[in-house]
């Protein structure tokens, strides 16, 4: 399946001035890279995509080779930002985007500090704004890419640590994808982006949206190494009992809200990394699978009443964007698949 070809188009053009324009407007500069030998394949560029609160999710084709340089305050929500605010803003530039590349055909290098990362399909790479960066791909390539607000990230992890990150966050750049986490976004992000359409798919969903931001967000945070690491793993203070029950009340009371890490921890008032040891230890799960099972519950209550029309609509309700891992998901919880739950439901109405 080709991610995204009928996703949000954004761009696409053999104009090689309308591709410059395109990435000036997000303080990133593109150049073509002349092919030493004749190549088939025609110049063009295709990006696709969606904008979400904090970040944009894409599939990015080029078809002849290219070099992105990335500023300082590269950012794919600067032309956004300007169209909505009438202008750029007043004062210092914002910190750029956080960029997460997965190739999916084709070779792409990023290099990064004077340091090369050679991408494929078992090799992704993560860019950290403030310096500057070069991006080049070979003719013929595709790759799904993010772009994470640089605040909008860092206020996830002053979330996790209980304060302001001291000094900028940087990831190493490097994002194994053949390892068992790198394996786990990379097959979340394929399918979501063979989801994608003119209304934006499952990430219409504004419960959905959130939740994959807040995974995305999550995932670096915790899964790619950083010069965080070992604070955000780090050890703090025990919860109170009243603490747990504050994001016990507020999670009950907000089921059918959109809900991230950064709202719990706003509530519990102790950092994310002690808020997911303490409530794994009470509950035996982290908070936000506490949140998944509550709402997994109530598409089953909403199944056994019997008035649903159809199962995927329930759960789509609820958030749970993948009919078939809600499936399994659902039979391993409760035993039943949850069609056979609203058939019961519907013959004891």
């Amino acid at each position: 399946m080709q991610p995204l070809l009928e996703g949000v188009p954004l761009l696409r053009t053999h104009d090689l001035e309308a591709m410059r324009a395109f990435y000036a407007v997000k303080a990133t500069g593109f150049e073509p890279i002349r092919p030493t030998k004749a190549v088939s394949t025609r110049p063009y560029v295709r990006v696709n995509g969606l904008y979400l609160a904090n970040l944009w999710f894409g599939y990015v084709e080029f078809g002849l080779g290219a070099a992105l340089r990335l500023s300082p305050h590269s950012s794919s929500f600067r032309g956004v930002d300007q169209k909505k605010n009438g202008g750029p803003a007043p004062g210092p530039l914002p910190l750029g985007d956080y960029y997460l590349h997965i190739p999916l055909r084709g070779q792409i290098e990023a290099e990064i500090s004077g340091q090369v990362i050679d991408c494929s399909r078992t090799r992704g790479v993560v860019i950290s704004p403030g310096v500057e960066q070069v991006v080049r791909t070979r003719p013929d390539t595709a790759r799904l890419s993010l772009s994470i607000r640089g605040d909008a990230l860092n206020r996830h992890l002053a979330a996790l640590l209980g304060g302001a990150p001291a000094k900028p966050l940087r990831f190493d750049p490097a994002v194994q994808l053949q390892d068992k986490h790198g394996r786990s976004l990379a097959d979340m992000l394929r399918w979501t982006a063979g989801d994608f359409d003119l209304d934006g798919g499952i990430l219409a969903n504004p419960l959905i949206a959130s939740q994959f931001e807040s995974f995305v967000m999550s995932w670096l945070l915790l899964a790619q190494p950083s010069n965080y690491s070992d604070a955000i793993h780090g050890r703090n203070r025990p919860l109170a009992p009243r603490d747990i029950r504050r994001v016990i009340d507020y999670i009950h009371g907000n089921l059918a809200q959109p809900m991230t890490l950064s709202d719990l921890v706003n509530v519990s008032g102790v950092p994310g990394r002690t808020l997911l040891k303490h409530f794994r230890d009470c509950h035996g799960v982290a908070p936000m699978r506490y949140l998944r099972n509550l709402r997994m519950q109530r598409v089953r209550d909403e199944l056994a009443a019997g008035t649903a029309e159809r199962v995927g609509a329930v759960a789509m309700h609820w958030g749970f964007e993948h009919a078939g891992r809600f499936s399994i998901e659902y039979r391993r919880r409760f035993g039943e698949s949850p069609s056979m739950t609203l058939a019961r439901g519907r013959s004891g109405r």
